[in-house]
């Protein structure tokens, strides 16, 4: 709603207003065109879900019907250098708005936000967009993931642009090594994330099965009110890396990519969860997502069985997050955080933890749902799951052999005569 706010404003300094319409896009469109007729329709070209480009198919088809010429405007680029090095379009000066009456501004209760737990919530709207974009390129003690979890939302809702993000990354300069590295490795992760919207428009469904097709039906696909679930949600999984991530993306709507890959890998091979649920969890806490390049991601990270313990070491090297969102672990050292379940008891009770208590138990024993998953997902890439992964290989990337008619083969042509091959020139000039 922020967003939407400040494009309101600034249209109001333009000599227009935002114009709200709720419904279908062909049923407003029919009727706007009839009130107003409308000469054109300007649109955000979009490179992503299959609901995205069936909306548009919508549109152009009802363009087409009524006259009325659908002018998408590419933002992303078919190429990387298009996305991200293209002049940005200076916005107009004046504008004029339609004259009808627009819908009321929908509340928070029409989407079921009523009660968002979402606690600390980074404020929306243009302005601390762009606050943010700027402290994420010129603050060296961020990571690369962290700076664009802190973007996503920002780049969801339009506050950035990817073409404003690169340019602003791209446009500085890092005073030593290691920060000209973080901005580079910056740049890499839009590209992939460009690389994975374009992937998506061009096969679509990719955002809804499983990266490997021989895993497909091979998991339990949760209800909504399975236990294993719920305490996933909820942070009581019982692996600090995974609780910490989980009760952090709860209270601020934000994760970076790599936590959110080993939460999706910890309900797909530790719990043993088709991804999908749990992905879909995930994003309703998120403050906002490219639904799909997340999608994607979140299928590529169920295929990876990950230890959380030894995924902590990397994610979380001196234990400041994990004690940030788990403060009844906070009297343990940063080792014994990562796995209180292998701390003695005796230990423990000094440090006031008792797990089942102050702190969940393992939901399950980490080594043996991992060595399940494992010779699960090692089997059925053996038999037929992989068959099946193979033909979906083949189907899609395989050579198409040119039918040959059958009979005597053509004779090979004739060498070429070797005049062909020479000039008639003297030996010598003459």
């Amino acid at each position: 709603m922020a967003c939407l706010t400040d494009l309101d404003a600034e249209l109001w300094r333009r000599g227009a207003r935002l114009h709200l319409a709720i419904g279908s896009a062909t049923a407003v469109l029919t009727r706007l065109h009839a009130e107003l007729g409308l000469r054109a329709v300007h649109a955000h070209q979009v490179f992503g879900s299959a609901w995205d480009q069936a909306r548009d198919r919508t549109v152009r088809a009802w363009s087409q019907r009524a006259g009325v010429p659908f002018l998408e405007h590419a933002e992303c680029g078919e190429t990387w250098s298009d996305a991200a090095c293209s002049a940005r379009v200076r916005a107009p000066t004046r504008l004029q708005g339609p004259p009808v009456p627009g819908a009321p501004w929908p509340d928070a209760e029409r989407f079921d936000l009523a009660g968002e737990p979402c606690r600390a919530r980074l404020p929306g709207g243009r302005r601390p967009a762009v606050e943010r974009l700027n402290a994420a390129a010129e603050d060296a003690s961020v990571t690369p993931d962290d700076a664009l979890a802190v973007l996503e939302a920002d780049l969801a809702y339009g506050a950035l642009s990817l073409r404003e993000v690169c340019q602003a990354i791209g446009g500085r300069r890092g005073e030593s090594p290691c920060e000209a590295a973080r901005l580079d490795a910056m740049t890499q992760r839009l590209r992939a994330r460009w690389r994975t919207l374009q992937r998506v428009n061009d096969m679509p469904a990719i955002e809804k099965r499983d990266a490997d097709p021989a895993c497909d039906g091979l998991r339990d696909h949760p209800e909504a009110d399975d236990p294993k679930l719920r305490a996933w949600i909820e942070g009581r999984t019982g692996f600090p890396i995974v609780d910490a991530s989980l009760r952090a993306v709860s209270a601020a709507g934000i994760l970076s990519a790599p936590k959110r890959a080993l939460v999706i890998s910890c309900a797909a091979n530790l719990l043993w969860m088709h991804w999908k649920r749990p992905a879909d969890a995930l994003a309703s806490r998120l403050l906002g997502i490219e639904p799909a390049v997340f999608y994607v991601q979140a299928a590529a990270a169920a295929r990876e069985a990950s230890d959380p313990v030894v995924e902590a070491e990397t994610l979380d090297p001196d234990g400041a997050f994990v004690r940030k969102w788990l403060p009844e672990l906070a009297g343990l050292s940063v080792d014994e955080a990562r796995a209180p379940w292998r701390v003695d008891r005796k230990r423990l009770s000094a440090a006031g933890v008792t797990l089942g208590a102050t702190y969940p138990a393992p939901i399950v024993d980490p080594a043996d749902a991992l060595r399940f998953a494992c010779q699960r997902i090692d089997a059925a890439r053996r038999g037929e799951g992989r068959k099946r992964s193979n033909a979906v290989v083949r189907e899609k990337h395989g050579a198409r052999r040119i039918p040959v008619a059958k009979g005597r083969r053509k004779a090979a042509p004739a060498a070429a005569p070797a005049s062909q091959l020479s000039l008639d020139l003297p030996d010598r000039p003459s």
